[in-house]
């Protein structure tokens, strides 16, 4: 997925084991900057170009949201921004930002157009996400209670959890 081939790691090892350094650099460690979701991208390209209309929807957005995304840190300080006009929204996240997420918010934000249009939809996706990996994690406690032979008011209370979960994603998930 990093685009990474064989030869660069290999390359990378050798220069480790000749300086005897047992860790990559900070800065060659691959980051997951590039691999953000559309809803991600939007909610970010509209808080640059309509923070009037956006701004709301990310505040909106609860910390188990945003677990997991590439552009969590980004969303949490746009969600924490205290400004009196939404307009100054932009300018005074760019001035929290590091370099490098600065240059990654302008670089969405210089696309011709949001990469989806609509702020609310993209919050119900971000959210949908949580309660993907909610039911997946209720799951997989399922199985590992049942792999053991347990059974009792614990099982049938993590059943009911993923019942609950999958009426919050829609009558496929059932």
């Amino acid at each position: 997925k990093a685009r990474v081939t064989e030869e660069v790691v290999r390359a990378e090892i050798r220069k480790a084991a000749a300086a005897r350094k047992t860790a990559l650099p900070a800065a060659r460690v691959p980051t997951l900057s590039g691999q953000l979701r559309g809803a991600e991208r939007g909610l970010l390209w509209g808080l640059v170009h309509q923070p009037d209309l956006v701004l709301p929807w990310i505040r909106t957005l609860e910390d188990d949201d945003l677990e997991g995304l590439s552009s969590s840190e980004l969303l949490r300080m746009a969600r924490g921004l205290e400004v009196s006009d939404p307009a100054e929204a932009p300018n005074v996240l760019m001035e929290r930002l590091t370099t490098g997420e600065a240059q990654r918010l302008a670089a969405i934000a210089s696309e011709a157009s949001a990469p989806v249009l609509d702020a609310e939809s993209s919050v119900r996706s971000l959210k949908r996400l949580k309660h993907e990996r909610q039911l997946a994690a209720v799951q997989r406690e399922i199985d590992g209670r049942q792999e053991r032979g347990e059974r009792g008011a614990d099982l049938v209370t993590l059943l009911q959890k993923k019942l609950h979960l999958g009426r919050l994603l829609g009558p496929e998930n059932n």
